[in-house]
């Protein structure tokens, strides 16, 4: 079975955007069949195309192997307020 995990960006998010410093990004690897990260009012989850190039440059910078098949990969951005 697998387990939902994630991918923190440090610097730079996906597509190259820039993290403000109190902001959080990631990339989020759920399972086939659960439920998918929240969106409100300061995070927003953007599901991705399996053979979007940003997954396989994430899972080579962390080195993991994933059969992409049984995960739905989110992009996730979390923003402060004020």
């Amino acid at each position: 079975m697998s387990e939902r995990f994630t991918i923190v960006y440090r610097d730079w998010a996906y597509n190259g955007r820039t993290i403000h410093p109190r902001d959080r990004a990631w990339l989020e690897f759920v399972p086939e069949g659960e439920e998918p990260p929240e969106s409100y009012m300061f995070q927003a989850a953007k599901l991705l195309e399996s053979n979007d190039p940003e997954i396989e440059k994430a899972l080579v910078r962390e080195t993991k192997e994933v059969d992409l098949d049984n995960f739905n990969v989110y992009y996730v951005y979390r923003t402060t307020c004020g």
